[in-house]
């Protein structure tokens, strides 16, 4: 009998301070007209509650108590027959007070922020192993590249060298590609063969200057030379 006089805020207090300290989390019942004044709500409650009466479902916010970080949340409590027996100048199917819940966010906070480090800490690493890559990458490329423009370089220096010693060779000199085809003749063959340089660039060899009956050796040892390099 004794314990079944005990009202439900009276419960919720006991609880909160008896139990509160196992995971963090405190909760109250308040309302604005409180019986007692261990209920009566604090700044925040008192806002929550005002706009409960207004029509809102609940509140969930973000704020502080006595300057340290907690998420609260505040549900309304609709009055029941049973409650008037403490609370006669309550309206049935009304709002008589609320039930809040307090989540301490501190060291939550702080576990965030430290996460959030490691993850900083992740980020600059692959960031950084990337950044290397492209760089390594960049080096290459244009190592690469000054190598090509050597090549090139010394290419065309030998090519033009090679020109200029065919133009002034006394002797004839005359280049093929791999299919018999000429491709450079100097101006000495010109001279002893009566072709002009047009007659001949892009023409068989074999079919300018080797007799008949010798083409298709010539065709036979061409081809060999370009499969085995072979003289």
């Amino acid at each position: 009998i004794k314990l079944s006089l005990i009202n439900p805020a009276r419960i919720v207090r006991e609880l909160d301070e008896q139990f509160s300290h196992l995971y963090g989390v405190s909760g109250n019942v308040t309302s604005l007209t409180p019986l007692r004044a261990e209920n009566a709500p604090d700044d925040w409650e008192r806002d929550a509650l005002l706009s409960l009466n207004k029509g809102v479902e609940e509140i969930f916010e973000f704020t502080s108590i006595n300057e340290q970080p907690y998420l609260r949340l505040m549900q309304p409590l609709i009055v029941k027959q049973g409650c008037l027996l403490c609370h006669k100048d309550f309206i049935v199917g009304k709002i008589g007070g609320a039930v809040g819940v307090a989540l301490p966010m501190q060291e939550l906070l702080q576990q965030q922020r430290e996460e959030n480090d490691a993850e900083k800490k992740d980020f600059f690493i692959i960031w950084l192993f990337g950044f290397s890559g492209i760089i390594a990458g960049f080096l290459y490329l244009r190592r690469e590249v000054n190598e090509k423009d050597q090549a090139m370089s010394a290419l065309t220096s030998s090519e033009s060298r090679n020109t200029a010693i065919m133009k002034s060779a006394l002797d004839s000199s005359i280049t093929i590609n791999s299919q018999g085809l000429l491709t450079e003749v100097n101006p000495a063959k010109i001279d002893t063969f009566g072709y002009s340089r047009e007659q001949m660039i892009g023409q068989d060899l074999a079919e300018l200057i080797i007799p008949a009956s010798m083409r298709e050796q010539h065709h036979k040892q061409l081809a060999n030379h370009v499969k085995t390099g072979s003289t």
